[in-house]
């Protein structure tokens, strides 16, 4: 029998493109032991291969079709690291985000491949990949977790609490209809936002809220949000008149924890004001960070935000910052133009988010063990 961390390996490995036979080998393991371990469990993790649409890139796109022919003419040693081909770009004049660059990259590697038939699948794990503002760009439909997309847990999650409205908003019309499949409302907007902020307040143009209406947030990656946070963090805000968003965290757990750049931390005044938000981790224990043992004090920042519509409104007129560029995280916007957020301390932990392929699996199981429990 393969242990966890086998079967994960494997999963990852076939879903980057290695082949049953290439991992079988680097593995020591039988090529039927390989294909029983990406078998997922019934039920429980489904995808299927596709070959994803090249994302849009603008007036851009034919620059960077030449910059990454030329990398890929290169010795591997002297070619271009992705950030480098984004910093290019910006010089002259792109605004786009490092991860769409990447993510283009990605897709625009794997069709040459095709194209070329040298074999390798034509299936580009986009739900292990962060997006653009490290907000997912996984195709909704192509996932399932425990018999469901995963578009349809995060709604049912928000639907589940005392909101007014809750409504999907998307730049892809295969995702508008998913969300009408279960019967979601469902937005489709620009795709030429930089930050799922500025998504929701083209939506709240859209959908004439007012200024002092409270909109929350809930990101598509976070299947295990319980309902009693997304009130938690609305009545945060409207306890709170002089904030202009508000969001929870939770302390860290363990150090791995706090050295992952997948689990944002949060610093806060002594009112519970957020001072800075990062992938690094912070605060820095000068005298103790670099030996084992807890992190006390370190907490870590949830995915989860609620806005007054007048905020929405004025940070999406704001370019975003460079410090927002640098970590890939639009709540620093806020910060840097002067906007108050208010972070509480959240009720309970939700369950996984999906940053990859590990949380996937963590996710896949958590849900399909409750989705077994509310059937018992």
């Amino acid at each position: 029998m393969l242990v966890v961390e086998t079967v994960v390996r494997i999963r990852r490995e076939h879903a980057g493109g290695k082949s049953i036979r290439a991992i079988a080998r680097d593995l020591r393991l039988s090529r039927k032991a390989v294909r029983k371990a990406i078998g997922a469990p019934e039920g429980a993790f489904t995808y299927h291969r596709a070959v994803q649409p090249l994302p849009r890139i603008g007036p851009f796109q034919e620059r960077l079709d030449t910059l990454l022919t030329e990398n890929e003419g290169l010795p591997r040693r002297d070619r271009l690291r992705m950030t480098r081909i984004h910093d290019l770009l910006q010089r002259e004049g792109f605004e786009g985000s490092y991860d769409a660059v990447r993510r283009y990259a990605t897709r625009w590697t794997a069709t040459r491949r095709k194209d070329a038939g040298d074999g390798a699948p034509a299936f580009i794990p986009l739900l292990f990949q962060p997006g653009e503002a490290y907000q997912f760009d996984w195709s909704h439909e192509d996932v399932e977790i425990a018999g469901k997309p995963m578009l349809q847990w995060v709604y049912e999650r928000a639907a589940d609490c005392l909101a007014e409205e809750v409504v999907i908003a998307t730049d892809d019309e295969r995702i508008m209809q998913l969300a009408a499949g279960f019967g979601a409302s469902a937005v489709l907007t620009s795709r030429d936002h930089a930050s799922g902020t500025d998504r929701i307040a083209e939506v709240a143009a859209l959908r004439g809220w007012t200024d002092e209406m409270v909109v929350v947030n809930l990101q598509g990656d976070e299947p295990g949000m319980p309902a009693e946070l997304i009130e938690q963090v609305a009545g945060l805000l409207l306890e709170q008149p002089h904030a202009d968003v508000a969001t929870l965290a939770v302390p860290v757990r363990d150090r791995d924890e706090y050295f992952d750049p997948n689990a944002v931390k949060v610093v806060t005044d002594h009112d519970g004001r957020a001072l800075y938000f990062s992938r690094a981790p912070i605060p820095w224990y000068r005298d103790s960070a670099g030996l084992d043992g807890p992190v006390i004090g370190a907490r870590r920042h949830l995915g989860l935000y609620a806005y007054r519509v007048s905020a929405l409104r004025r940070l999406a007129a704001f370019e975003p910052s460079p410090l927002e560029r640098a970590e890939q995280l639009e709540q620093l916007r806020a910060l840097a133009y002067g906007l108050c957020i208010v972070v509480g301390e959240a009720s309970r932990r939700p369950g996984p988010d999906v940053n990859t392929a590990d949380d996937l699996l963590r996710a896949a199981a958590v849900l399909a063990s409750t989705s077994r429990t509310a059937c018992d």
